[in-house]
């Protein structure tokens, strides 16, 4: 784990405060994220905490366990974009893939949620989108989210929709940018107007909204 007075320099590049209630799940996801490339400014087991620790370092990202022996992840991300705005994006790291927690998620503002029986390079790429500001859900859980729903739902145009999908698969906004032939302001304004359309205050809610509701897979 680098020094907090580095950390707070950015020297280290990407930065990430890593919360989970088992010791050896601290410890083995701290070695792998410094040795990709990730810098772990703090690992705490304590959801109120890291709370407190989140808004003074201002991590680029926070891994956060769904379930925390005090407040949930959700109640943490709910209570650090309350104090701190969403300068740092939350990516819950969860051995439950619960769909109806996930919904809950995103309606908190989460950036991302993974499910930990992915592989741990799949947490580098999710940690390295939603720092970029570009959502992150386990591809695992789109079926689920489906199931049940019968016919899809009115409500996204077509170019919306493959809009949304592209930012469902992690496009930036310069991709999109080149993949509609067109600027990056413009391309920022459709994301935005999406957005608007669906009543999200992040790309992650608005991805989250257009799976539960059917208009992507």
């Amino acid at each position: 784990m680098v020094d907090v007075s580095d950390a707070l320099t950015h020297d280290h590049g990407l930065t990430c405060v890593l919360v989970d209630d088992h010791p050896a799940v601290l410890d083995a996801v701290s070695r792998f994220l410094e040795s990709n490339g990730v810098a772990v400014v703090a690992a705490l087991s304590n959801g109120t905490a890291a709370v407190d620790e989140i808004q003074r370092l201002r991590p680029a990202v926070a891994v956060v366990d769904l379930h925390l022996p005090d407040i949930d992840g959700i109640e943490l991300a709910r209570r650090v974009i309350e104090k701190s705005g969403r300068d740092t994006a939350i990516l819950l790291y969860t051995g439950y893939g619960d769909v109806a927690r996930l919904t809950d998620a995103v309606d908190a503002g989460i950036s991302g949620f993974l499910v930990k029986d992915a592989p741990l390079s799949e947490l580098i790429q999710a940690i390295r989108m939603v720092s970029g500001g570009a959502p992150y859900i386990d591809p695992t859980l789109a079926t689920p989210l489906l199931s049940g729903m019968g016919s899809k739902p009115a409500g996204l145009t077509g170019d919306e929709r493959t809009l949304m999908r592209m930012l469902a698969d992690g496009l930036t906004t310069e991709d999109i940018a080149l993949a509609l032939s067109a600027s990056r302001t413009t391309a920022q304004a459709r994301i935005a107007d999406v957005m608007r359309k669906l009543n999200a205050d992040t790309r992650a809610q608005a991805v989250g909204v257009a799976i539960r509701e059917g208009w992507i897979v």
